[in-house]
């Protein structure tokens, strides 16, 4: 009998006992051969999620700005925010002489849902560009689109 109560004491001791701490995950993004700037041009970079009212002051206020569409050609003709320049994640490497030379001036980028743009916001950090609003997906714009 007392074996069994000591039996259960030290499961109950080794039940409580605290979990290993583990490593917090982290998220990486991967070099391309296209990008030329070093991990710390990237990470001097400020991506910032904007709503659609933040993003429209973006665009009144600093005419210099880019607005990117990063969904596919066929996306961006069904319906696009006015003054959107249409530029694919998934080509964005590829046609980077599209980019404002000046690394420095604004950019927004939108996809349809954010995902892409998200992704699209981290490659062109890794290109040098420094100031990078995310707007998230254009569902979730309440204005005018152009047709």
């Amino acid at each position: 009998m007392i074996v069994l109560i000591l039996t259960l004491a030290l499961g109950l001791l080794a039940g409580c006992a605290q979990a290993p701490a583990t490593a917090a995950p982290t998220t990486t993004v991967p070099a391309t051969a296209a990008s030329s700037v070093s991990n710390e041009a990237a990470q001097a970079a400020t991506i910032k999620k904007v709503t659609a009212d933040e993003a429209l002051a973006i665009l009144k206020d600093q005419p210099q700005a880019v607005l990117l569409d990063v969904r596919t050609e066929a996306e961006f003709a069904e319906g696009h925010i006015e003054g959107a320049q249409q530029l694919a994640v998934e080509e964005l490497l590829d046609r980077t002489e599209e980019l404002p030379t000046d690394k420095s001036i604004p950019l927004v980028v939108y996809c349809r849902s954010g995902r892409r743009s998200a992704l699209a916001a981290e490659q062109l950090a890794e290109l040098g560009y420094t100031t990078i609003y995310d707007l998230g997906g254009i569902t979730s714009w309440p204005y005018e689109v152009v047709k």
